[in-house]
């Protein structure tokens, strides 16, 4: 006999996506977990035949004061460790010098990086005035630039490449997937992809806790209405007693 193999939702194909590192699957699992067990909980009280539906809703009300903040601070933590798993791709998608670091770590290699930003966009600027169709071309000036620093290497050519990555915020043309200018190879579109579907799990991650079934609820509401005092007993004719009456207006 065959054994079935039960196909996953699209909500658990996200979850298993291999981009996501597997402590952070694991901290999804058990996150979905916290939220399931809540969500049964509700079932059992409501399913609960001993219970009158005043009672199903100050238990189900109560479960969710205990439990709801212990699966929100779940979601938010998995949420965040989600975005900066993705952040790490992106910063693994920028190519740079070999043994170097993308960030500078000293005040000098900021100042150096700085000086160089300033530069390319000097020259970017000088071609532009000097250019009948205005400012065109950076995007192949700042590659070319960006290139020669990963030929260059150390520190030099560490400083040249962050000054083109500056000089690349200070012109709009950023450094994400639509940065075309960057001289990607083929392991760092790897590394876009990634930071891509880690980005779209994160945005799946809701912000809140399950609330109770509307069951219960609509139980609420009667149990609420059913507690509210008489209504203003109404005199003859409809009128509120609260209201004073208009004196009638006498006609001839």
């Amino acid at each position: 006999m065959t054994e079935q193999i039960q196909e996953q939702t699209p909500y658990e194909r996200l979850r298993s996506d291999e981009a996501i590192p597997r402590d952070i699957r694991e901290q999804w699992l058990s996150t979905d977990t916290a939220a399931g067990t809540l969500t049964r909980n509700y079932r059992r009280i409501l399913e609960d035949g001993e219970l009158t539906p005043e009672a199903k809703v100050a238990r189900a009300q109560t479960l969710y004061q205990e439990q709801a903040p212990r699966v929100v601070e779940k979601k938010k933590r998995l949420r965040a460790d989600l975005i900066k798993a993705a952040e790490g791709e992106e910063h693994s998608a920028i190519p740079f010098v070999r043994g170097a670091c993308l960030n500078a770590t000293n005040s000098n290699d900021v100042i150096a990086a700085q000086n160089e930003a300033d530069r390319i966009v000097r020259q970017l600027e000088r071609r532009a005035d000097n250019s009948p169709f205005g400012a065109t071309g950076h995007s192949d000036f700042l590659q070319d630039e960006y290139k020669r620093g990963l030929e260059i290497g150390g520190a030099e050519g560490s400083a040249l490449c962050r000054g083109a990555l500056r000089a690349a915020h200070e012109l709009g043309l950023g450094t994400g997937a639509e940065a075309e200018w960057l001289p990607r190879e083929a392991k760092h579109h790897e590394h876009l992809d990634r930071a891509r579907r880690l980005r779209y799990a994160s945005d799946s991650i809701s912000s809140e806790a399950p609330k109770p079934p509307k069951a219960l609820r609509r139980s609420g509401a009667r149990r609420i209405g059913s507690e509210r005092g008489p209504e203003p007993m109404l005199m003859g004719g409809g009128g509120n007693p609260l209201q004073p009456k208009r004196a009638k207006r006498s006609w001839k």
